[in-house]
């Protein structure tokens, strides 16, 4: 699978990647499209490049600007309902395409289905908890593989429930 090959690849595009099961585009189409969800979003909600690069590494801070991205984003692209929840069943898809394990996929789900906040921090906490799941089921699939030598368990945090 490209996404499992290439991790460099899936980190910087992971958050993006939601796009490619929402809508049926062409390539160049969906380059367009993304490209103007981004900039608009931006400038719209004034975050910085440097919080959006980190949140794609699984780095996130709780910035409201960046809170404000990530429901323009999620908004634009078709992630929410129109009463503001999110739409895991997308997600959960995204995932599953991304991993290539529906079944993993729908655990990640149950961890990241929450409505215990306001809309900006569900948009960020779902789409944190979703990066940072899928981010270690890629990890883990890797060490499994002869691609990586140096075992890097020790130092990840698992939260897993299976």
């Amino acid at each position: 699978m490209l996404f499992k090959k290439n991790m460099t690849y899936v980190h910087s595009l992971l958050v993006f990647s939601v796009i490619l099961v929402l809508i049926k585009i062409s390539e160049a189409g969906y380059s367009s499209y993304l490209s103007s969800v981004v900039r608009k979003c931006k400038r719209e909600s004034g975050v910085g490049d440097e919080l959006i690069h980190l949140s794609m590494m699984g780095k996130f801070k709780p910035d409201i600007d960046f809170k404000e991205y990530l429901y323009c984003f999620s908004k634009k692209v078709g992630l929410m309902n129109y009463d503001n929840s999110m739409k895991n069943d997308k997600l959960e898809h995204m995932a599953a395409n991304i991993l290539g394990d529906y079944s993993l996929a729908a655990h990640i789900r149950e961890d990241c289905d929450n409505t215990l906040y306001d809309t900006l921090n569900t948009v960020y906490y779902t789409f944190k908890c979703y990066i940072t799941r899928i981010r270690e089921a890629l990890l883990d699939d890797r060490m499994t593989s002869e691609e990586i030598e140096i075992d890097l368990r020790p130092y990840r945090k698992r939260h897993h429930r299976y």
